[in-house]
C-alpha cells in the first residue's frame, strides 16, 4: 500500500493508508471536580460516519484544580473567580501546547457533577467556549 501524507477536515495532518478508513487528529479534553486532562488522540472512522473508534492516544497531561473543594468551601454556592481563572488559564496552556506539537485544531470538553451543582457553573462553561474557543458540555447525570 502507498503512504501518503494527507490533510483531514480540521487541517490536521496525519499519515495515512489508501483505504475506505479516515484516520484524524482529535484533541479531548476532561474538566472534572479535581483535574482538568488533555489527550490528543488518532481517529479512525469510515468516511461519512459521525463517530469512529480510538486507534492511538499521542498525548496526554493532566492538571490538578480543585473546583470541588473551591465549590464545596463557598458559602454561595459558587466558584471562586480565582479557581475559574486558573482553570481558564492551565486550559489555554494545554490547548496551545497540544495546538503547537500536533497540529490539532479540534477539540471536544466535557464537565462533570461540580458544574452541575455550581451556581455559576453554566457561565464558567461559557468563559471555556469564549476564552479557550472550544465546544464544552456537561456530562449528564445518570
Amino acid at each position: 500500500m502507498e503512504c501518503k501524507e494527507t490533510t483531514i477536515g480540521s487541517g490536521s495532518r496525519i499519515n495515512s493508508y489508501n483505504s475506505p478508513m479516515v484516520k484524524v487528529l482529535r484533541g479531548a479534553i476532561d474538566i472534572g471536580s479535581g483535574s482538568t486532562k488533555i489527550a490528543v488522540l488518532k481517529v479512525e472512522y469510515q468516511n461519512g460516519q459521525r463517530y469512529g473508534k480510538i486507534v492511538e492516544t499521542l498525548y496526554g497531561r493532566e492538571h490538578s484544580i480543585s473546583f470541588g473543594k473551591d465549590y464545596k468551601r463557598s458559602s454561595t454556592g459558587e466558584l471562586s473567580t480565582e479557581i475559574q481563572d486558573l482553570g481558564i488559564a492551565t486550559l489555554k496552556d494545554m490547548l496551545s501546547h497540544a495546538r503547537a506539537k500536533y497540529k490539532v485544531n479540534k477539540f471536544s470538553a466535557i464537565c462533570t457533577e461540580v458544574f452541575r451543582k455550581a451556581k455559576n457553573g453554566a457561565r464558567y462553561l461559557d468563559r471555556i467556549r469564549t476564552e479557550a474557543n472550544i465546544p464544552v458540555i456537561i456530562v449528564p447525570q445518570s
